[in-house]
């Protein structure tokens, strides 16, 4: 809940109207093309172990997707910019909200949306930027239930 706060305020999902069927979502539940054309996951979506100790120590909210630098990254679903900000260790990143679901992309070198745009499935939303290593380009991809994240490999198709 803490770490989904930084995306929301209070009262973000009251008063939205509901632009799309959700049983339409659900039913692209593994059917949704990946957000960066060519990407492969690196990075998988729950808790690792830290890379210099032994112990578990990271925990990933969704998945980091390797692409080549420039890569444009495309929205999963239809849906309506929620919110386009800049979060220190996430870049730039973009919420979509999908109904009572949410899809962010975050590590963004450039965003192509602004709040309370309308985006189909596969509008660009910007490209991405390089990770902490400057050769290392990647996503960062979520995706939530209200405040439960999801594991995004089970929404996107195989």
């Amino acid at each position: 809940m803490k770490y989904f706060s930084l995306y929301y305020s209070n009262n973000f999902f009251e008063n939205k109207q509901n632009f799309f069927d959700e049983k339409i979502h659900l039913q692209n539940k593994g059917k949704m093309l990946m957000p960066v054309n060519g990407g492969v996951i690196i990075e998988r979506f729950g808790k690792h172990p830290h890379p210099t100790e032994k112990r578990i120590t990271v925990v990933n909210k969704g998945v980091n997707i390797a692409a080549p630098k420039g890569s444009e990254v495309y929205a999963v679903f239809e849906g309506e910019v929620a919110r386009v900000m800049f979060i220190a260790g996430l870049n730039n990143c973009v919420m979509l909200r999908h109904g009572d679901y949410f899809t962010i992309y975050s590590n963004l070198a450039t965003v192509s949306v602004k709040v309370g745009d309308q985006v189909g499935t596969n509008t660009k939303l910007g490209t991405i930027s390089a990770g902490d290593n400057p050769d290392d380009y990647q996503l960062h991809f979520e995706v939530w239930f209200h405040t439960i994240n999801q594991d995004p490999e089970l929404w996107l198709a195989d």
